[in-house]
């Protein structure tokens, strides 16, 4: 939307300037949008041409995002921490039975997770190094998944 106001902007200057216009839009396989604009006086006599360059990106050009997502698929809370990469700041998250949650990054930072697996005295901090998904989506339906469940008594992370 930002994209196709800056081209309405400069060509609303052209208009305001002048009388009359035409313009025409020309998008190259870069994703370079170019404007050309013909400006009149009243007087078709004294015409001019103007040209726009608006730079937007194209698809093959847009930053992908690194994804995630987490799904409960237990019934009780699975609490867990994470970080992007090795030295960030770990965050902890509940997350509720039969529920998910998508992370992601812009750059392509390892995702670290921890949890406790299991409720009784013998459970263990376990750690994984997760893959994430390249994608220009959000949402769980673009990230890799995986699964938390339990076996027996041990909860355990599936992809």
């Amino acid at each position: 939307m930002k994209r196709i106001s800056i081209i309405f902007l400069c060509l609303m200057t052209l208009f305001f300037r002048k009388e009359v216009f035409s313009a025409q839009l020309e998008q190259s396989q870069n994703g370079i949008i170019g404007v050309a604009a013909s400006a009149c006086e009243s007087n078709l006599d004294n015409c001019n041409s103007e040209s726009v360059s608006v730079s937007v990106p194209s698809a093959d050009s847009r930053d992908k995002k690194y994804l995630t997502c987490l799904i409960n698929e237990t019934h009780s809370d699975v609490e867990f921490s994470y970080r992007w990469g090795s030295y960030g700041e770990w965050y902890t998250v509940i997350l509720k039975p039969q529920y998910e949650h998508w992370f992601s990054s812009p750059s392509n930072l390892s995702f670290n997770l921890r949890f406790e697996n299991g409720i009784n005295p013998d459970a263990q901090e376990v750690s994984y190094m997760l893959e994430r998904k390249q994608s220009f989506s959000e949402g769980c339906e673009a990230a890799k998944k995986y699964t938390f469940n339990w076996d027996d008594s041990i909860l355990k992370l599936y992809q």
